[in-house]
């Protein structure tokens, strides 16, 4: 068996080097159980906060990509009712419009003799929305004098028109033997509506 040798230690700078050392050995090991284990607990934790960063960054990056789809919905949608509502009038426009049906009656040698708009409209033709306004289904009739080929006319520029016109009947009364080219003719038609609540 070896002997170990301790003459080593017996020389004072020796020992100040071995003290050195042990020191050295002592202070690395107090700074990683107190300074440096918190430090790599922290950059764990920073890294588990990092983590979930991420994670809600790529739930936003999904969330505003719903977000630009639901705009885009809601502007296609908007286009579709300002469209829909092109052929819709106010009510303050129907006297107006009742002129502008007589001029296109005229255009055709159409001689309207009456018209009336119905003054009771039931709740089922009507419907409200929450921006405050009421939609509603205005019927009018109409007693017209004219021949076949007048009607035809007047009936296409009735559907050419800007304004939403529904033709809902139409009776021809033949006319009298001195005017048989002449009928009178029994519309009813309606009109779509919309009034501020």
């Amino acid at each position: 068996m070896k002997k170990l040798d301790l003459s080593l230690l017996s020389n004072k700078q020796n020992k100040e080097l071995i003290i050195f050392l042990i020191l050295t050995i002592v202070i690395i090991s107090l700074d990683f159980s107190f300074v440096l284990k918190s430090q790599w607990t922290n950059l764990l934790d920073m890294n588990q906060q990092l983590s979930q960063t991420r994670q809600k960054i790529l739930k936003s990056d999904v969330d505003e990509l719903r977000i630009d789809r639901l705009r885009e919905r809601l502007e296609e949608l908007s286009k579709t009712v300002t469209i829909a509502k092109q052929g819709i009038i106010g009510e303050e426009q129907i006297p107006d419009l009742m002129g502008k049906i007589s001029k296109l009656a005229d255009e055709v040698n159409l001689k309207i003799m009456q018209m009336i708009p119905q003054k009771e409209i039931s709740d089922s033709n009507r419907f409200s929305t929450s921006a405050g306004e009421e939609y509603y289904i205005q019927p009018i009739s109409l007693i017209a004098r004219g021949d076949y080929h007048s009607l035809g006319k007047f009936l296409n520029k009735l559907e050419a028109y800007q304004v939403l016109i529904a033709l809902k009947t139409i009776d021809i009364i033949p006319g009298s033997s001195r005017a048989a080219m002449q009928h009178n003719v029994r519309l009813s038609v309606f009109i779509f509506v919309v009034k501020k609540v």
